[in-house]
């Protein structure tokens, strides 16, 4: 059974802010700094729903890289490969991750065309499916991280798992699939506020329950 995800409205000022109505679109705001009387002009983002069914799963940026390095031929990138192309649930991936990814692919490592091959992969349709990146709450994310001494990434990665968790009323809760636990791990003691669970990729057959 599928659920419709919908990316709520926002406004950016000076400050973003989010509201709880059931509207879509964003809209960024931009003032005139020398009094200009020209009317405000307002960059709007098409609506958008996605379909999130209850086997989804979201990838952490480390399951990318390992699936996608050159020359590589680990055991790792062997799994890695394996779990993309043959997992049944959808494959949720975060617009951080995927410019995180290329980062660590083509700005680190110089591996361009890898870089290239994970852009192909997310565009071939019925395997992955893009989270636009305005529907993270930046000062919540920063709470996690502060609070847990987490990596960014992985704070922005746990609070869309508990918010989509929420907004379509999954149980068990959505699971986010990586080779490094460890952030996750002194997270999920937060179980009350953060609803997530971890698929370790090193042990295949382990999920972290609810």
């Amino acid at each position: 059974m599928r659920h419709g995800y919908i990316l709520a409205k926002q406004r950016l000022s000076w400050e973003l802010s989010r509201s709880d109505v059931g509207l879509i679109g964003v809209v960024f705001a931009y003032y005139p700094l020398f009094g200009s009387e020209n009317a405000m002009p307002e960059y709007k983002i098409a609506e958008m729903v996605l379909d999130i069914a209850r086997n989804a799963i979201l990838l952490d940026t480390n399951v990318l890289v390992e699936a996608f390095s050159e020359q590589n031929n680990s055991a790792r990138q062997e799994y890695a490969d394996l779990f993309l192309g043959q997992i049944e649930g959808p494959l949720l991936v975060p617009s951080v991750v995927l410019v995180e990814a290329w980062g660590l692919l083509v700005g680190s490592r110089g591996m361009r065309l890898a870089g290239l091959d994970l852009l192909t992969w997310v565009e071939r349709p019925g395997r992955a499916i893009i989270v636009p990146p305005y529907r993270a709450d930046v000062q919540r994310t920063q709470q996690i991280a502060r609070d847990w001494r987490g990596d960014c990434v992985d704070a922005m990665l746990v609070e869309l798992a508990t918010d989509i968790t929420d907004r379509c009323g999954l149980s068990p809760s959505l699971p986010i699939a990586t080779y490094d636990t460890r952030d996750f791990t002194r997270m999920s003691l937060k179980r009350g506020e953060l609803r997530f669970r971890v698929f370790d990729m090193r042990s295949p057959d382990f999920w972290e329950d609810d």
